[in-house]
């Protein structure tokens, strides 16, 4: 067959009338007329070939620079204020403004490539469609890490002014808002007091805890009125003077009604040493 002939019936490869001088074959390429043979022989011997790969990897990649610098060019004329992804990293920025918009139009980018809008909708619709779950797998995390959770609260509740302040803004602002809830809210403590104050306490021990109590510091009960331990009300202590301590209102607020093995022993602590104080122990 004719080289034009294969060309006309769309052919890549065809048998030729004559044959190869060096391999007496007869099967050739359509686009090139090099000898089948002869040309994968000839390309697996350059590809073995360490220099000769070498030197196709560096033209390759020069090629590849090239382009790509071509086509930052022309986006940049269009997009003056885009970015490359190389560039963002560069700047140490986590977001931002690309050559190119992602396949649905927007102009916002995370440096690993990503949209900040897909992403953000697609979160959205996740959120929206596997509502349950989610809520499953959060309570189980924050059920299995409640101790290290209550622990961070209180450490940044602690140091954190401005994050103390906002705490407390936002109390105020609720219970304005709230006025029954917060009253209510009031009156039962009230009456746990009432209720947790045994016959035998020392009420003027009581009194002189509270009117000694130092500057900047708060009374607290060690034993929680109304206490917590693991999510499950368990414990109650009584509002009696050995069960009264000073922490600051960040230490005391951020303690809550919860009751741990350190309030434990800080709380068997004060008795002994109440105890000792009298002649009693």
């Amino acid at each position: 067959m004719k080289r034009k002939d294969a060309v006309a019936l769309g052919l890549k490869v065809y048998a030729a009338d004559a044959p190869c001088k060096r391999c007496r074959g007869n099967l050739r390429h359509v686009a090139t007329g090099a000898c089948v043979p002869c040309r994968a022989e000839y390309q697996a011997r350059y590809k073995r070939d360490p220099v000769k790969k070498a030197h196709r990897n560096t033209l390759n990649a020069e090629k590849t620079r090239k382009s790509r610098e071509e086509k930052h060019a022309a986006l940049r004329a269009e997009n003056p204020e885009g970015l490359t992804r190389a560039e963002a990293i560069g700047l140490g920025l986590s977001i931002y403004t690309p050559l190119s918009p992602c396949k649905s139009g927007h102009y916002k980018r995370y440096t690993n490539g990503a949209c900040v809008v897909c992403c953000a909708a697609y979160q959205k619709r996740y959120g929206r469609e596997n509502r349950g779950k989610i809520q499953k797998q959060q309570t189980a995390w924050r059920s299995a890490h409640a101790a290290a959770l209550r622990e961070k609260r209180r450490t940044e509740y602690q140091i954190n002014d401005a994050k103390r302040e906002e705490s407390q803004r936002r109390n105020k602002t609720w219970k304005k808002q709230n006025r029954g809830r917060a009253t209510a809210i009031e009156n039962k403590r009230r009456a746990a007091k009432i209720e947790r104050t045994p016959p035998w306490a020392d009420h003027e021990a009581n009194a002189r805890v509270y009117v000694n109590c130092p500057p900047g510091m708060t009374v607290d009960h060690i034993i929680p009125l109304q206490g917590r331990r693991g999510g499950k009300r368990i414990v109650s202590g009584l509002h009696v003077h050995t069960n009264l301590q000073y922490l600051t209102p960040g230490r005391n607020s951020s303690k809550g009604n919860h009751y741990t093995r350190e309030d434990a022993e800080a709380a068997e602590a004060w008795q002994i040493n109440w105890l000792r104080e009298r002649g009693l122990a």
